[in-house]
């Protein structure tokens, strides 16, 4: 099984998964949509805190949101993290 990215010469997909543009960065979040890696392209990111890029779909900010609304989870119920 591979990624769908992986079938991009390395340059397109710098510039694809790798741009701040809004309109380069809802590509991308596109091309992730059909990939069977998805969510462990996510869970690699977020385990090694990747502060840069589209991975699994979602980008740096996002991935960062997800994890403080996560976290907020386990201290609003008293539970620390």
């Amino acid at each position: 099984m591979s990624a769908a990215c992986g079938i991009l010469p390395i340059e397109k997909a710098e510039q694809l998964f790798f741009s701040e543009s809004p309109a380069r960065q809802a590509k991308a979040k596109a091309f992730c949509d059909s990939c069977n890696m998805r969510s462990a392209c996510l869970q690699m990111a977020l385990d090694n805190q990747i502060e840069y890029g589209i991975f699994g779909g979602m980008t740096a900010n996002e991935r960062e949101a997800m994890l403080n609304e996560i976290n907020s989870c386990f201290t609003s119920s008293g539970t620390t993290a």
